[in-house]
């Protein structure tokens, strides 16, 4: 299983923060990394969004 490095962890917080990040041109590892650990998922418009285990690791990455 994968854990959350860094860059995932940026990637997520950048998500959180509304920065939009089509889902077909972003198949990098960290998003892969962060799908795989269902922390986000493509909308029906092709845009990650977070799950709702995503908000909660995000709001938690926050308050460290």
């Amino acid at each position: 299983m994968r854990t959350l490095s860094h860059v995932m962890a940026d990637t997520l917080l950048s998500i959180y923060r509304r920065n939009d990040f089509p889902a077909e041109t972003n198949n990098t590892q960290s998003f892969q990394g962060l799908q795989e650990l269902g922390l986000i998922q493509p909308d029906y418009t092709g845009v990650w969004q977070l799950t709702e285990t995503g908000r909660q690791t995000a709001s938690r990455l926050l308050k460290r």
